[in-house]
């Protein structure tokens, strides 16, 4: 087995999947000790840091983390570049119009940062990501990446929940809400919000103390907020820890998840862990396709594990769909459930960490 470290990002959710789940199944060290992200003591940090071979770095954008890398290398270590997003601020990024805002909230010039990344990618020994798309962006830079998939760890799922009630529980989870990924089916959230047979339920938008405590986020998401504040029938989950995710999750009793999204080049370098943390609670999901075929969800679903929309006009048809038939919901949640296990179980997907790690030693 290779010798091989995980140093994480301050990413929580992203650390968690691209740091501590292939270290404990792979047997390999990592900075970080648990959900919480429980950071090492520096000595012990350091004495392990050191004897490995192959240091990974999960999404290192800081001038530390390169003047780090920097001398690891000089020493014989094997640096990799490891990310399951993008970084730059092309358009479709919900900060691209607001630079200005960008840099009083990250306290960086954007230009400077991503050139800054760049470079880091361009001076590792490899780098790891979760998709084609953003691998052969990383290949202009960088001859030797591989990709490596956002994976799920059936220990961390409880038997999916029912929603035993009246109403069709219609979820929308995570950056969905804080985009313009919704503005494609905008008039038709309005009228399931009207209706008395659905429960729209949103998980991940800040409640409105924190948006007092975080004004510069507030005036990027001032629109978007005002939208899904509007609404009469709203249910609302805050953002919940890493630890208690998936117990939230599940606890909300989802009968169908809509991810909307607008084809743009941030969308196509996101992964499909939406999709498999859905299919964890047997939630049936309804995913935005593009017609290049490179959605996160383009690869997987299928249209017995899930809906896929390429057509921006057939949301309303497909969604309504599933909320007249309940047995066409159990079926497809269960299917996506059967498919994630098949695919993404990281017991089964470990090992392209080491067939990766020999083919850089």
């Amino acid at each position: 087995m290779s010798n091989a470290y995980f140093i994480s990002s301050p990413y929580k959710t992203c650390s968690y999947l691209r740091c501590l789940l292939p270290s404990l199944h792979g047997g390999y060290g990592t900075s970080i000790t648990s959900l919480y992200r429980n950071i090492k003591k520096h000595d012990v940090l350091l004495s392990e840091i050191m004897n490995s071979d192959i240091i990974v770095f999960h999404r290192p954008e800081t001038i530390d983390a390169q003047k780090t890398a920097i001398e690891l290398k000089r020493r014989g270590k094997k640096i990799v570049f490891d990310n399951d997003d993008t970084f730059k601020m092309n358009k479709g990024n919900p900060f691209y119009a607001k630079n200005e805002t960008t840099e009083k909230l990250y306290g960086r010039n954007v230009e400077n940062h991503s050139r800054l990344v760049d470079n880091f990618i361009r001076n590792a020994d490899a780098a790891f990501t979760t998709n084609e798309f953003l691998a052969d962006e990383y290949r202009k830079i960088n001859d030797n990446v591989f990709v490596l998939p956002n994976c799920i760890d059936t220990d961390d799922w409880l038997e999916p929940k029912r929603n035993e009630g009246d109403k069709v529980r219609i979820g929308f989870v995570g950056s969905t809400t804080y985009s313009n990924d919704f503005k494609n089916i905008k008039n038709y959230i309005i009228e399931l919000d009207e209706r008395d047979d659905v429960q729209i339920v949103i998980f991940g938008l800040d409640d409105k103390e924190d948006r007092k405590n975080n004004p510069i986020v507030t005036d990027v998401y001032n629109h978007q907020y005002k939208f899904w504040d509007d609404l009469k029938n709203l249910e609302h989950m805050p953002w919940s820890s890493m630890a208690d995710y998936s117990e939230t999750l599940n606890n909300l009793k989802l009968d169908i998840l809509l991810i909307p999204r607008q084809d743009n080049y941030f969308n196509r370098c996101k992964s499909n862990v939406k999709f498999l943390e859905a299919a964890m609670c047997e939630i049936p999901v309804v995913a935005q396709g593009f017609t290049t075929n490179d959605s996160p969800y383009d690869k997987d679903i299928n249209g017995k594990n899930g809906i896929l929309i390429k057509d921006n006009s057939k949301w309303k048809e497909e969604v309504d769909r599933l909320i007249k038939d309940k047995e066409l919901r159990r079926r497809m949640g269960k299917e996506a459930k059967r498919y994630a296990l098949k695919h993404y179980n990281i017991e089964n997907n470990v090992c392209k960490w080491e067939e990766a790690f020999n083919k850089i030693i």
